[in-house]
């Protein structure tokens, strides 16, 4: 099991565990946790990986809300009435207008 030392005063495996213990954890090693041994520091070089993808995930997903929010604020997704067509949704709408091939699938949209 990976070994840790504590940076500070921290609840770790149902216990609370004062700054400079040594621990065995199984979990998720977090910033509170130095890697003390092969085993930690392989653990916690993992999850910085997938921490830092999760950040880029989210980064991304806060990027396209943004673009989906100046579209709106510009009028480009106005309510259809009843003597229009509808127009296109949000998705269809910004990857149309990126330049990109959509195609419709069993109701889903696929970029090409």
């Amino acid at each position: 099991m990976p070994k840790y030392k504590v940076l500070e005063r921290s609840y770790i495996g149902e216990r609370l565990v004062e700054k400079d213990e040594l621990v065995e954890y199984d979990g998720k090693p977090g910033n509170n946790l130095e890697p003390t041994d092969a085993e930690g520091r392989r653990a916690a070089k993992e999850f910085a990986a997938e921490r830092e993808q999760l950040a880029l995930s989210q980064a991304a997903m806060r990027g396209f809300a943004a673009n989906v929010s100046a579209e709106f604020a510009r009028g480009a997704f106005a309510a259809p009435s009843a003597k229009t067509a509808p127009g296109p949704t949000a998705m269809e709408h910004l990857v149309k207008t990126r330049g990109e091939h959509v195609m419709a699938d069993k109701g889903a949209l696929k970029v090409r």
